[in-house]
C-alpha cells in the first residue's frame, strides 16, 4: 500500500518512531492529508521532547492556536518522559550505560546557559524557583520557554496573546538577572546571562501602553528589578507611562528625574516633580547633577521642592551601571 493511503493510526504510529523531529515536520509537510493528520501530534512531539520550542515563535506571530496546543502539550509532558523516542536497541544501550544523545535538554539548564551550582549565581535563580508552575512540575526549560513567549508577544503587541499566556502561568515579574535588592561585586557579568529584559520594561520599550496596564494589573513590580521602566519611560518621554508607573507604585524615582536634569529637560522634571516624585526624598542626585551642568533653572525648581546636598551624600558623575539601565 503506497504511504499515501495508509490509514491515519499507522502513520501517527510511524512518526511516533521518528527521532528527528525535522523528520515529523517533513512528514507533516507531504501533503495536505498528512498535515491535518499529523499536525497535532508535531505539536505534542514539540512540547514533550523539545520543551514547546517553538512557543516564542507562535507567541510572536499571533498563532493562538498553536499557543494553545503547544501549551496543552506541555502540561501534558509533566511527569513525563522528556527524552526522545529510541528502537529497542537504543534502549537496551542505555540501559547497558552506553551514553547517547537525546537532543533535548535536561531539566538542570537554560535554553542558552547552563545555570551554575554556585550559590553566587542564586540571584539569576530566584523566578525560576519561585515559579508557580514550578510547583506544578514544570522543568526549568519550560518555564523559560513560556516567559520567553511572554516577552515575544509584547514585542509584537499581541494583546490577546500576552492575556493568554499570562492566564496560563506566565508571571508579570520574571528575569533572568538582578534584582535591585541583591548585592553584587561585579555587575556587568548580568549582561552575559539574561535573554529578555523583565515584561513590565519589555512593554514600556517598545511603547505599549495598554500591555504595560495589563502587566501592571497582574502584578508586575515597576522597582523589582535593576532594569527600571521608570528610567525608560523618561528616557522616551513617555509621559502616559510615566504617570500610570507612579500610579501603580513606582516608588525608586532619583535615577528618572536624575536623567531628566543631566538631559536638561525642565518640562521634564516639572512633570515629574508635580505627579507624585518629590525632590527632598529623590532629588540629591539630581540636584548635584544640576549644579554640574550648570542649570540654574532646574537647580532653583528642586531646591524650591526641597532638594538639598546632604553630608553623608555618595554619588558620582555616573551612579547607574550600563547593565542596570538598557538607554
Amino acid at each position: 500500500m503506497p504511504l499515501a493511503h495508509l490509514p491515519p493510526e499507522t502513520l501517527l504510529a510511524i512518526a511516533s518512531y521518528l527521532r528527528h523531529q525535522r523528520d515529523v515536520y517533513s512528514l507533516v509537510r507531504t501533503n495536505r492529508r498528512f498535515y491535518h493528520i499529523l499536525r497535532d501530534f508535531l505539536y505534542k512531539y514539540n512540547s514533550q521532547y523539545f520543551h514547546a520550542s517553538a512557543l516564542p515563535f507562535a507567541a510572536e506571530h499571533g498563532n493562538e492556536y498553536l499557543v494553545t496546543k503547544l501549551l496543552d502539550g506541555l502540561k501534558v509532558a509533566v511527569g513525563k518522559p522528556r527524552r526522545l523516542p529510541y528502537s529497542q536497541q537504543r534502549r537496551q544501550a542505555i540501559l547497558d550505560g552506553v551514553a547517547l544523545d537525546s537532543g533535548s535538554e535536561s531539566d538542570s539548564v537554560w535554553s542558552d546557559d547552563s545555570v551554575e551550582s554556585d550559590e553566587a549565581h542564586i540571584p539569576y535563580l530566584t523566578d525560576i524557583v519561585t515559579h508557580p508552575l514550578r510547583a506544578a512540575k514544570y522543568s526549568t526549560t519550560d518555564i523559560n520557554t513560556i516567559q520567553s513567549a511572554l516577552s515575544a508577544a509584547i514585542r509584537a503587541g499581541h494583546k490577546d496573546i500576552v492575556t493568554f499566556l499570562l492566564d496560563r502561568g506566565a508571571q508579570a515579574n520574571f528575569y533572568r538577572g538582578l534584582r535591585r535588592v541583591n548585592t553584587w561585586p561585579e555587575p556587568y557579568r548580568c549582561r552575559r546571562r539574561h535573554s529578555n529584559h523583565p515584561p513590565l520594561c519589555e512593554a514600556v520599550q517598545c511603547g505599549r501602553a495598554d500591555l504595560v496596564r495589563i502587566l501592571l494589573e497582574r502584578g508586575a513590580d515597576p522597582d523589582l528589578y535593576c532594569f527600571l521602566p521608570l528610567d525608560q519611560a523618561v528616557s522616551r518621554r513617555r509621559r502616559d507611562l510615566i504617570r500610570m508607573l507612579l500610579q501603580h507604585g513606582a516608588k525608586v524615582h532619583s535615577s528618572s528625574l536624575k536623567l531628566a536634569v543631566r538631559r536638561e529637560d525642565v518640562s521634564m522634571v516639572q512633570f515629574l516633580l508635580e505627579n507624585g516624585v518629590r525632590a527632598d526624598e529623590s532629588g540629591h542626585e539630581a540636584l548635584l547633577a544640576a549644579k554640574r551642568k550648570g542649570a540654574e533653572e532646574i537647580v532653583e525648581l528642586l531646591q524650591s521642592r526641597g532638594a538639598t546636598l546632604k553630608a553623608d551624600f555618595r554619588s558620582s558623575d555616573d551612579s547607574w551601571s550600563p547593565a542596570d539601565i538598557p538607554f
